[in-house]
């Protein structure tokens, strides 16, 4: 692993461990997924954002941390059971979650910053207010 990946892979382990560890919490399952409404996919894509804003790159080691986190978290916290491979094939799809809210994240500033650069060449920037 390249060292620059290795806190992007670290902050979205620990944040992904923090979505289970706070299930049984904020929804009353121990599993995020079985809760009613949508707080696993919620908490995906609000940990992705924030990861992703501190480390932007590599979009992999998001992904991979995430996974590796919630992983981990199942195997020291929770009882393993026959369905645990199933489990681990709903994880790597709902990690893809973790990984596109950076991934967006990553297009929005772009796209804000291709705005802000055209409008610097009509003399003001995006943010300036235009006076009258």
């Amino acid at each position: 692993m390249k060292p620059s990946a290795i806190p992007a892979f670290l902050v979205a382990l620990v944040a992904s461990a923090l979505v289970w560890g706070l299930s049984p919490l904020v929804t009353g399952h121990l599993e995020p997924w079985d809760a009613d409404g949508l707080y696993y996919v919620a908490a995906l894509t609000v940990t992705g954002i924030v990861t992703g804003s501190f480390f932007p790159r590599p979009l992999w080691a998001h992904y991979l941390g995430s996974v590796v986190g919630q992983l981990t978290y199942e195997l020291i916290f929770l009882k393993l059971g026959p369905l645990f491979v199933i489990g681990i094939v709903f994880l790597l799809g709902y990690s893809v979650v973790f990984w596109w809210q950076r991934r967006s994240l990553r297009v929005f500033g772009f796209i804000l910053h291709t705005v802000n650069v055209l409008t610097q060449v009509q003399g003001r920037t995006l943010f300036e207010r235009r006076e009258r």
